[in-house]
């Protein structure tokens, strides 16, 4: 029975491994936790069991399972950063000590195995787990949602050497290294560093009636606040702003401006603002990016950062600028965050999209903490 309460313990105790991120994010956007990252290499072990017929596969698993339990205190360190990796092994030792110091003896012997192991990597399975360790890590980094400027370039040459010993893991290696590949070639070719804040213009109405046609992935995350158009009204509202233009006028785009390539002057997006409450000179921002080219790569940071500096040094009377979004849409979430803005308010499901329930998010930001 003794056992069975330090078992218990212990399992209590690495639950914090599921708070422990790592320099990875889902699909989803959502930053990967230590736990997630050992679970997804142990079934890519377990997958490939057949290659490794002489293997044992319980051991395997057992080394997938702990061998990041040392990062349970101190946290991750991005193997782009680390720079004293003596002293790494050496912090999660002293962690393990502290995590197992409950267990029995048989026990801790059991995981303090495992886990030196998998650091020293002799044994075939070791090999095994410590390659495949960092392909699940560049499978992730390819497949994430990742900030703007992420390194996949670095991911080219993490962890090759330990493919090596296996003419299956070399040929793994070999098509995650294309993903990436692509991915370099990808970020690289949409690092769109210079844009402009300006009015429509009558030469850019037929892209304009392009990219608001409802068919386009961004309306998606426009989510409860704005009603699609129709192909019809869009045709009438891009004829009406013609016919404004034709006769002199700048600014049809009542309270937006767009957002266009500074070199070819190719639309972008467009930045908005509006009153919340007139009263109280409490103002809201917004922004969508039409092209999905350019998603992920930074353009909306620079382009809300603009507008928010443009109104702020326009309007002297604001106090504040706030942005309210829904909790359905991660990327604006990260954004507002990005530029500094506060958490205000969640209200719990006030938002209806495709039936389903999410919360309304709003962020503020005041004039004196804007940088």
């Amino acid at each position: 029975m003794k056992d069975y309460n330090r078992v218990i313990d212990f399992i209590k105790e690495i639950e914090k491994l599921k708070n422990v991120t790592r320099t990875a994010w889902t699909s989803e956007g959502k930053q990967e936790s230590v736990a997630e990252h050992s679970w997804r290499l142990a079934v890519f072990s377990l997958l490939l069991a057949e290659y490794f017929p002489y293997a044992d596969m319980a051991k395997i698993l057992g080394i997938c399972l702990v061998h990041d339990c040392g990062e349970i205190y101190e946290g991750d360190v991005s193997a782009k950063f680390e720079t004293d990796p003596e002293g790494k092994l050496n912090r999660e030792e002293r962690a393990l000590i502290t995590l197992t110091n409950k267990l029995s003896d048989k026990q801790r012997e059991r995981v303090f195995s495992l886990w030196k192991e998998y650091s020293e990597a002799v044994s075939q399975e070791a090999k095994l787990v410590k390659a495949l360790d960092k392909m699940e890590t560049i499978i992730q980094h390819n497949q994430g949602l990742n900030p703007v400027g992420f390194d996949y370039k670095f991911n080219l040459n993490y962890g090759a050497d330990y493919a090596g010993f296996n003419e299956n893991i070399k040929a793994l290696r070999k098509i995650i290294d294309r993903d990436t590949a692509q991915m370099c070639v990808k970020s690289s070719n949409q690092n769109f560093a210079e844009i402009i804040l300006r009015e429509l213009e009558l030469k850019d109405l037929e892209d304009y009636l392009y990219w608001n046609h409802p068919s386009h992935e961004f309306h998606k995350f426009n989510g409860p606040y704005f009603e699609k158009n129709n192909e019809e009204e869009l045709i009438k509202e891009i004829d009406e702003m013609r016919v404004l233009l034709l006769n002199g006028h700048k600014n049809v785009l009542t309270n937006q401006k767009i957002i266009a390539d500074k070199d070819t002057d190719e639309l972008i997006g467009r930045v908005n603002w509006y009153w919340k409450s007139k009263d109280t000179l409490w103002m809201e921002v917004g922004i969508v990016i039409f092209n999905e080219k350019y998603w992920g790569h930074g353009i909306g940071y620079k382009a809300l950062k603009m507008w928010i500096n443009e109104i702020f040094d326009q309007r002297h009377e604001l106090v504040r600028i706030g942005v309210s979004t829904w909790s359905g849409n991660e990327w604006m979430i990260k954004l507002a965050e990005k530029l500094g803005m506060k958490r205000e308010a969640v209200y719990r499901k006030a938002r209806i999209v495709d039936n389903k329930y999410y919360d309304s998010v709003s962020y503020g930001i005041l004039r004196e903490e804007w940088q």
